[in-house]
Order: structure tokens, then C-alpha cells, then sequence
């Protein structure tokens, strides 16, 4: 944790250099402390990946409102919602395989976390793929001997997306239609899972970058649990020519509990497998 300049300047040369698309978090947050405070000072590279993970939650945060949500996708790309109630991602919990009880399953579909809804789902995921983008991308200057877990919790979120969107099929008739049927919500699931996917297919090409993802993966791929997104992308076209949907609900029950501490990343030894501008920056 720092808040030292060389530190962040440092962390910012890291992104100039092998992640610039991540750049613009950090360089357009209002309080840049929410990047600089997941840097570690000796040796910040592995910080980054929590660091822009954060800073982009409250990136969000910071363009949204009690209204509608805001989804930074890039630099240029910014998709935003309607705030609308939904169910708790804790339902996600019941479909779970039970190799899939893990930290992450108690630290983001229990208690106080697992009562938040849909909306903050997709953003953990966004987080996560952000996140997990920056860490492929520095994986040159990884210690090859140290594991991480950047591929964990995207591949963790990519599963409780698909398995929400099950629920919501099977149980949750009304928030099935408002997903599907209203357009920004159908357009803003798919274009995150796109993203995801993209970064998850990178990261597989170097190993160290997750530590207990392989079932996670293998249960991704599975036509049973694939299938959510398929009927979702179809019952979302099916509706592209349609009236704009009109939500039942009212303006939605407010925001949502913010941006939570993810599940800190686990960095251990273990041997190598062969698998599958410092400008407004906090000083000293």
C-alpha cells in the first residue's frame, strides 16, 4: 500500500509503457489516491493489476449517479444504465459447483456483498477484466517462479454472470425481460462478456497468471452453463426490432452498496508448469 510519488510514477511508467489503454484510469481519477493506495512500493509491478482494477471502480463511481450507472469499457467507451432493482447475486450461490465454494464465492455472493444485485456483478467483472488485461500485458517482467491470481477472479465473474443469467431465465421472469428487453442493459452484458473473454483467452497463454482457475475455466466451457449466454444473446436480438422496453419497476431503489475490496490477490512461490504523468499524485 503507498502513497509515495516515485511510487506512482513508477506504476504510471509501467501502464505508459506495456498497457497504455489502461493509462487513463489513473489519469482521470478525481482522487488519485484510489490507484496509488494498491501500489506496493518494493516493487510496484505487481500492484498495478489491483491498482487499475480499483482505480476503475471509482472511475464509475465517479460518473455515475443515483440515476444510472456508468461502465468505462476504454478510453472512449463509456456505457451507461438505468439504476434498476434486481435480484441479489447470492441466488448465483445455489447453481454453484461445489468446487467452486472458494474465497471468492464467500467473499462476493455472501453476507453484505452477496445482497447486491446485477448491476455491481457487472462491474466487478469489468473490474476484474481491466484488471487482468494489465497483468498479461506486464507478464514479461513477472518472476515466472511467483504464481498470481489475476485469471481467478475474472474467470470467477465470468461464471456468475452466466450462472445469474440462469437464475434469471429459471426464477426471475421480470428481470429476465428487463435485461434482455431493454436494450442498453442487453448491449452492456454482451459487450462486457466480450471483453472478458478476449482477456481471459490472453492471460491463458501464460500460465503463472492464475493459481486455482483451471476447474473455473473447464466449468466456463461446459455447453451447460455456455448456453445462458446464448439464449440471452437471442432473446436480446429477438427484441432489436422491437419498441424500446419500459422497465416495471420505478427509478430503481437507489445505488447499490459501492466498490468493495476485492479478494486480495494471492501471489506464492511455486514451480513453473507447463500448462494449458505523477502530476496531482499524492508526495511522500
Amino acid at each position: 500500500m503507498s502513497t509515495n510519488t516515485a511510487t506512482a510514477n513508477q506504476a504510471l511508467d509501467l501502464l505508459r509503457r506495456y498497457v497504455p489503454r489502461e493509462l487513463y484510469i489513473p489519469e482521470r481519477l478525481a482522487d488519485k489516491t484510489h490507484f496509488t493506495f494498491w501500489l506496493d512500493d518494493d516493487p510496484p509491478l505487481y500492484g498495478v493489476p489491483g491498482a487499475v482494477h480499483e482505480g476503475l471502480h471509482h472511475l464509475d463511481s465517479q460518473w455515475s449517479d443515483f440515476d444510472q450507472r456508468s461502465y468505462s469499457v476504454d478510453q472512449s467507451t463509456t456505457l451507461t444504465v438505468p439504476r434498476v432493482p434486481t435480484f441479489p447475486r447470492s441466488a448465483v450461490a445455489a447453481h454453484l459447483p461445489p468446487d467452486q465454494h472458494d474465497d471468492y464465492h464467500r467473499e462476493y455472493l455472501t453476507g453484505k456483498c452477496g445482497a447486491q444485485g446485477f448491476d455491481s456483478l457487472l462491474e466487478e467483472l469489468n473490474a476484474y477484466t481491466h484488471g487482468c488485461r494489465a497483468a498479461a500485458a506486464l507478464h514479461s517482467l513477472y518472476d515466472k517462479n511467483v504464481q498470481v491470481s489475476e485469471r481467478d477472479g475474472l474467470a470467477s465473474f465470468m461464471l456468475y454472470l452466466l450462472l445469474y443469467l440462469k437464475h434469471a431465465h429459471d426464477c426471475e421472469t421480470a428481470t429476465w425481460r428487463l435485461l434482455t428487453e431493454d436494450r442498453d442493459h442487453a448491449a452492456l452484458v454482451l459487450r462486457l462478456w466480450t471483453e472478458a473473454e478476449l482477456v481471459l483467452a490472453e492471460a491463458v497463454c501464460h500460465p503463472f497468471l492464475g493459481i486455482r482457475d483451471r476447474a473455473k475455466r473447464r466449468h466456463l466451457a461446459t455447453p451447460d452453463t455456455g448456453r445462458w449466454l446464448d439464449l440471452f444473446r437471442q432473446a436480446a436480438a429477438a427484441q432489436a426490432t422491437a419498441p424500446p422496453f419500459t422497465s416495471p419497476h420505478a427509478q430503481g431503489s437507489g445505488p447499490e452498496v459501492g466498490p468493495l475490496r476485492p479478494v486480495s490477490r494471492s501471489r506464492r512461490k511455486a514451480p513453473r508448469r507447463d500448462a494449458d504523468p505523477a502530476s496531482g499524485f499524492p508526495g511522500p
